[in-house]
């Protein structure tokens, strides 16, 4: 287990003990398309940490717009947190949709230590995602996306992405360049998936910093440290950078 990975496990570990106090909820109001009840037994059928994704994910993606409050969400978070890095693949697990979750649950009041946990736990996703093979993880961005939700600062983001030892972090860069190549030059800002309902100030920064001079070394500097068959990403997104349109 690499640091970042035990540094994500601690995070997790710590949501669970940060959360603790927040018990399960005894009801859960629901739109009328929902069966409330029938989601309730299932998400009390097992202790939280062994509830499974069939169990926990659809709830997760209707909470707080059509069943439940920000207290039941409270209470299941530590799962969806934990889940959400273990490929779960239902929407709700999705960091944007995880931070608009937040947003919407009021995190920012919650108590001290709770927002700290997740924090914490964002930026160790962020970090494990952008040191790993876009074969195995193409999330990188996506939990950029997230902590800019949360309200963290791009810049200092985004420079520790660029920083980061594993030639996997310029790999995922690239992925990202080259998915948002004709953004970055039609419109000077990013519109991927999960990306249209951040700030359009900060899509429109992180393009500029995709597009620099700095990113575009990196890249290259990248050439000379991973596999060859690797080496056409960095080639394709170093392309994007130079198309004209």
């Amino acid at each position: 287990m690499s640091a970042a990975e035990a540094a994500l496990r601690n995070a997790i570990e710590e949501a669970y003990r940060a959360f603790a106090d927040v018990p399960a909820p005894q009801k859960l109001e629901a739109s009328p398309l929902r069966d409330a009840d029938a989601t309730l037994r299932t998400l009390t059928a097992s202790p939280l940490r062994r509830l499974g994704d069939e169990q926990i994910g659809p709830y997760s993606g209707w909470a707080m717009t059509t069943m439940g409050d920000a207290r039941a969400y409270r209470h299941f978070l530590p799962r969806i947190l934990e889940l959400s890095v273990a490929r779960a693949g239902w929407l709700g697990a999705e960091p944007v949709i995880m931070a608009d979750k937040l947003a919407m649950a009021g995190w920012r009041d919650w108590p001290a230590d709770q927002q700290r946990t997740v924090l914490g736990f964002f930026h160790a996703a962020f970090m494990v995602s952008r040191a790993r093979h876009p074969e195995e993880d193409e999330q990188a961005n996506l939990w950029l996306a997230a902590l800019i939700t949360l309200g963290e600062p791009l810049a200092p983001l985004f420079e520790a992405w660029c920083t980061e030892a594993s030639p996997n972090a310029a790999l995922q860069l690239a992925l990202f360049i080259q998915r948002e190549g004709r953004q970055l030059h039609r419109h000077g800002e990013v519109r991927g998936p999960f990306w249209n309902g951040v700030d359009v100030i900060e899509r429109r920064a992180l393009a500029q910093l995709l597009r620099s001079g700095e990113t575009r070394a990196l890249l290259e500097s990248a050439l000379a440290r991973v596999a060859g068959e690797d080496r056409w990403l960095l080639g394709t997104a170093l392309a994007e950078l130079e198309r004209k349109f």
